[in-house]
């Protein structure tokens, strides 16, 4: 830096600062109390441009304050020096040394570290502000932007504010042509920024004075736009000053000294300004090399060049085969409702003159309603996916739970009658043990359609899509709170899904949406997983699968019992009915013999057959045993009529001969019980027959007798 200071200069560029900072400052307050009444997003967001702009006339003042204190002490260490040289006294402390020159030491402080810290912060408080804005913006079209109430009395405030900012900076950069004053460069550059950008902000008054739709939301993101672009500037100027050389008694230009502000402050010298830029970022004279004076003579027809290719490639629109696009002229389609332009090429006029609204009108789209999975990223699509079951947990949006009917239990279901009113409040024991009117569930339902009219879909809705779901969503709703959750999530899946397929198309063909619906599934529905709401239904569910299998496996017993018993179901069921009315008419009051003697008849013909009426005989576990009886009885008759044959011819015998009949029945007798015991028979001829019979038990140890040999 120059050691040369000039006490009068420095006084009158502070004095332009100062002046600078005081019409900063003030334009600032008047356009942000102007945005404010009159709620104009655009003069607000220039209201706070300008407020940044204060920082910069602020750290100038400082700069030339501290550079008129290092001028003064200068001024002191010279006359000093002088002194010495006329009295010849060395003195004790060394003039020249830089420990001694404290004001010039703070302003190398100064231009070393507070006007780099001052360049990064401007730019972060342009880059986050700015940044933030666009990320929370909403879009141009969003119908929530309010314009201005009052245009045409904001109107000169923001002309006024145009036009002293316009005037100061102008006069700021004359004083900056000076290489004493050249810190002033920063700041006129700024506020010619800032009559730039009010100028703008003007036009999109007069736009909304001539009631331009979206005009002023197009103004307020310009705005915002060259704030984010100087930030991003400062930034970049503020990184590079650490790699660009030092030239020995270069002037000193911070960071927040645009170069693109710079061509609007000075129109007249923005090649030379080009110029200083490209010598002073390399170090050297660039601009007297061959190749800068090629290109300097080049650069008007290369840039001719390329604006007459942009506009070109601009005017050229190519539509795919599945799309169809409405060209926009200054916000006004040119193409009828009803007559889209269709695939190949299109031209228009170049932009911004003429903009496209394209759509994919034949490719089919996907939206789901209702549950919301999870964002599967690429990694996660590679691996295996893990099965949702009802009772883990998993993502959902819970605004999206339903309110379906509850079944009602039969025994509650008889106890009603019809036309019964039910109170509208019940005590504890009363509504014990009874079920709730209606039950929470979670369901999402598959949507495709397509784009039948685009007129429709472009320009009658901001953003077609979230009606589209919104409208979904209330229509599932409403269909299912008629439904019971045993039908929603079982049987009538498939029938409810072609119901809400023809509900919705009713529903958007009213809203004209332009949209055709191709399919409409119910992809999931099942109760929430909260609170063991889903394992609770589970159980309830499998107790109902117990209780079916239960049913279904004793039918199974009783048909095969049926079967094992009578031979078939209906004729065992057919054999109960009969037998139930035989014992009914033969227990009534007044036995009806014919009506008994009908029933027994087919009894009989159930049971044993009947060949004229083709009823064949009854087969199984009955008709085994019956069989088995008839044999038992037949044979049991047969054993009576043998032992009254055989009683009768033993009584002829004793008739003939009592004594003779007695005697052989006696020795009958004996012979029958006694044929294993010995007995001895004494015969003599006396008329008295003696038999001795042994009584005694034989030794355990007596020897059996040999066989006799044959």
């Amino acid at each position: 830096m120059k050691n040369d200071f000039d006490m009068s200069k420095d006084r009158r560029a502070q004095l332009a600062a100062l002046m600078g900072l005081v019409l900063q400052v003030a334009m600032f307050a008047v356009l942000l109390i102007v945005g404010s009444i009159y709620e104009s997003s655009s003069i607000r967001a220039e209201a706070i441009h300008l407020h940044l702009g204060i920082y910069i006339w602020l750290a100038l003042i400082l700069l030339y304050s501290q550079r008129r204190s290092a001028g003064v002490e200068q001024l002191e260490t010279e006359e000093l020096k002088r002194r010495r040289e006329t009295v010849q006294d060395t003195g004790i402390f060394d003039l020249e040394d830089d420990a001694m020159l404290v004001q010039r030491r703070r302003l190398n402080w100064m231009y070393r570290w507070f006007v780099p810290a001052a360049a990064l912060l401007l730019a972060l408080g342009h880059i986050i502000w700015a940044g933030w804005w666009y990320v929370a913006a909403m879009p141009v079209r969003d119908e929530r932007w309010a314009s201005c109430i009052d245009p045409q009395r904001a109107l000169p405030f923001v002309v006024g504010a145009t036009f002293f900012c316009f005037l100061y900076s102008r006069y700021a950069s004359g004083m900056a042509r000076r290489s004493e004053w050249r810190l002033l460069r920063a700041a006129s550059s700024y506020m010619a920024g800032n009559a730039f950008l009010c100028l703008t902000a003007v036009v999109g008054l007069a736009l909304v004075i001539y009631e331009v739709p979206y005009a002023e939301a197009v103004v307020t993101y310009v705005i915002r736009l060259g704030m984010l672009i100087l930030g991003v500037e400062f930034f970049l100027n503020f990184v590079l000053d650490f790699y660009r050389p030092r030239m020995a008694g270069a002037e000193h230009r911070p960071a927040f000294d645009s170069r693109l502000l710079g061509l609007i402050s000075e129109p007249g010298g923005i090649a030379r300004s080009i110029q200083e830029a490209i010598n002073y970022q390399f170090g050297f004279e660039v601009s007297g090399t061959w190749f800068y004076q090629l290109l300097k003579r080049s650069l008007l027809p290369l840039a001719l060049f390329a604006l007459l290719v942009l506009i070109g490639l601009s005017s050229v629109v190519i539509v795919d085969a599945d799309e169809q696009i409405f060209v926009e002229r200054f916000g006004q389609v040119l193409q009828p409702a009803g007559a889209p332009l269709g695939p190949g090429l299109q031209w228009k006029c170049p932009w911004p003159v003429d903009s496209v609204q394209r759509e994919r009108v034949l490719q089919l789209q996907r939206m789901t309603v209702g549950e919301a999975a999870k964002q599967r990223d690429e990694e996660s699509d590679l691996k295996e996916q893990e099965a949702i079951l009802w009772t883990g947990k998993h993502d959902y949006i819970p605004e999206l739970m339903l309110l379906v009917a509850s079944p009602k239990p039969k025994g509650q279901a008889e106890e009603e009658s019809p036309g019964a009113v039910q109170p509208a409040t019940a005590n504890a024991d009363d509504a014990e043990g009874r079920a709730v009117a209606v039950s929470l569930i979670m369901a999402s339902v598959d949507l495709e359609c397509r784009i039948s009219d685009l007129y429709k879909y472009s320009y009658n809705y901001v953003d077609p899509d979230a009606v589209m779901e919104n409208v979904a969503y209330q229509v599932l709703a409403d269909h299912a709170a008629s439904i019971d959750v045993s039908s929603f999530m079982g049987p009538r899946r498939e029938e409810i899904s072609k119901e809400l397929r023809v509900l919705l198309q009713r529903k958007f063909d009213e809203l004209n949406l332009g949209v055709e619906l191709t399919f409409v599934g119910l992809q999931s529905a099942h109760p929430p997983s909260k609170d063991n709401v889903a394992k609770v239904f589970q159980d309830v569910i499998a107790a109902k699968s117990r209780k079916e299998a239960t049913i279904q496996t004793a039918i199974g017993i009783a048909e095969r019992m049926l079967t094992r018993v009578a031979g078939s179901k209906q004729r065992a069921l057919e054999l109960n009915d009969v037998l139930l009315d035989m014992e009914r008419l033969s227990k009534g009051p007044q036995v009806d013999s014919q009506a008994l003697a009908e029933v027994e008849s087919r009894v009989n013909e159930l049971m044993f057959g009947c060949l004229e009426k083709g009823v064949s005989p009854m087969s199984g576990e009955a008709a085994a045993k019956i069989a088995d009886m008839r044999a038992e009885t037949s044979k049991r008759i047969s054993e009576a009529e043998s032992k009254e044959r055989t009683f009768k011819n033993e009584l002829l015998a004793y008739q003939a001969a009592p004594q003779l009949y007695q005697m052989r029945r006696y020795l009958e007798v004996l012979r029958g019980s006694l044929h294993q015991v010995r007995k001895i028979i004494n015969s003599t001829r006396n008329t008295e027959l003696v038999v001795i019979v042994e009584t005694e038990r034989k030794s355990e140890f007596e020897l059996p007798k040999p066989e006799k040999k044959q």
